[in-house]
């Protein structure tokens, strides 16, 4: 038995991409035919020999991508419970959950080196009990978004499959796992045929839709996580080290300059937690990080981040890559522009944009050029909607149209990427400037004193 990764053609004129065991070509051929598939090409995968040996048969990851399969079971007929079965039994990944393991294993390494320096070298317990606090909290919100994005999504999973196996579907109880765009196609007032074909060619592009939105999620990251361990590290200096300077001053009797004092009565505040200061600080800016990633990744707050200064362009063109992208497949399968851009607008996920969208298509619908465009459709080519929906063009304009949308939605995704490294840039600049600020007032405030003190004495 090999493994082919194949290329068929539909009856529909859609090519089909996939991975198939068979015995040979012949086999494989035969395999499609009853499919309804043409095989058009195909080549035998080759696959390390260690693998073979581990396993009796291919790994699911080689054998079986969720993408691909879906769409060949809306296009070709497969029973729809054994590809949301076969989905169910893939491996769910996500950065979140790739992060967690590495966090909690740099917490328990600093948990066990805290410990030795404790009980060797007399080190404070209070660095002992804030490295185990946070090693015990990243191992619950481990165990939590494990729950979350692996569990909970597979097992609702194989329920809808158990159900869609016994004839007992609630569309309701899956519109939680339908992404925004897949939902919108489905309460559209599309044909069913070309609903099929539309959410089998949308699915891919989803996946590339979030992806882009957590790729500049994480690169916002980096400026933060760098103020997050520069701020750490002065909360500590402020809470361990500068009381040791506020006795020496007051064992000499020193008069204390302004800024020494504001260093000083920041300390005794931030010291009120006692052994407690670092966990807390740490927790926070943790807080304020994963506060960050959901504000920029989440749909929902999306009409948010879409108006923060700097970040919002960003997060707008993110917003217009979407509508252009499901436009393009819209367009491709022959739905009337008006109703695709109803359709591209509602599954942005955002209420201002579904409006904006239905006020246009209303425009198209009428044979009018005045289109009054919001926020969230300025500058896109509307214009082109108006030609193919008064049908002064070719029917074989619409391909064009779409091909022309598609490199729209490109363009807007590497702006909004080239924006966000901008965006990177000044706020790394920021906290450079800022954090220096402050740690140039810890030098200010502490040796101001001791220079006074060391002019007295000489």
């Amino acid at each position: 038995m090999q493994t082919f990764q194949y290329q068929a053609r539909h009856q529909t004129g859609h090519l089909i991409f996939g991975v198939q065991d068979a015995e040979d070509t012949g086999a494989l051929a035969a395999l499609l035919s009853e499919r309804g598939l043409v095989l058009v090409e195909a080549r035998c995968l080759s696959v390390h020999a260690g693998l073979l040996a581990q396993r009796s048969e291919l790994p699911r990851l080689v054998q079986l991508r969720v993408g691909e399969r879906l769409r060949e079971a809306l296009l070709t007929g497969l029973p729809s419970h054994e590809a949301v079965r076969a989905m169910a039994e893939e491996p769910l990944e996500h950065p979140l959950l790739m992060l967690m393991p590495w966090l909690t294993g740099s917490a328990l390494l600093f948990t066990v080196v805290s410990a030795i320096l404790v009980f060797g070298a007399g080190l404070s317990a209070g660095v002992l009990l804030g490295c185990l606090t946070l090693t015990i909290l990243f191992w619950v919100i481990w165990m939590r978004l494990r729950l979350l994005l692996m569990v909970a999504p597979r097992r609702t999973l194989l329920q809808i499959a158990d159900r869609l196996e016994s004839g007992h579907v609630n569309a309701a109880e899956q519109q939680p796992l339908v992404p925004e765009e897949l939902r919108a196609l489905q309460s559209s007032k599309i044909d069913s045929e070309l609903k099929a074909i539309s959410i089998a060619e949308l699915i891919p592009e989803v996946t590339e839709m979030r992806t882009q939105r957590h790729r500049l999620a994480s690169h916002l990251m980096g400026p933060f996580v760098l103020a997050s361990l520069l701020g750490t590290g002065i909360v500590a200096f402020l809470g361990t080290v500068v009381p040791q300077f506020a006795q020496i001053f007051a064992g000499f009797g020193l008069e204390i300059p302004l800024a020494t004092a504001v260093l000083l009565g920041l300390s005794e505040f931030l010291g009120a937690p006692g052994g407690l200061l670092i966990p807390v600080t740490v927790a926070g800016m943790l807080l304020g990080l994963c506060t960050v990633y959901v504000i920029v990744t989440l749909d929902s707050l999306a009409f948010v981040s879409s108006r923060m200064p700097l970040l919002g362009t960003s997060i707008r063109w993110l917003v217009q890559a979407r509508i252009c992208r499901t436009l393009a497949v819209l367009l491709r399968n022959r739905v009337t522009p008006s109703v695709a851009l109803v359709t591209a607008t509602e599954g942005a996920g955002l209420k201002q944009a579904a409006r904006e969208g239905v006020a246009v298509a209303a425009v198209l619908e009428q044979g009018g050029d005045d289109y009054e465009q919001g926020r969230y459709l300025r500058g896109l080519p509307i214009s082109l909607l108006g030609q193919i929906q008064r049908r002064t063009t070719e029917r074989h304009s619409e391909v064009d149209t779409a091909q022309v949308f598609e490199g729209f939605a490109r363009s807007l995704e590497n702006a909004a990427t080239g924006h966000g490294a901008i965006l990177i840039v000044v706020l790394e600049l920021m906290t450079v400037i800022i954090m220096g600020g402050l740690c140039g007032l810890l030098v200010i405030g502490l040796f101001l004193p001791l220079l006074k003190l060391l002019n007295d004495l000489t």
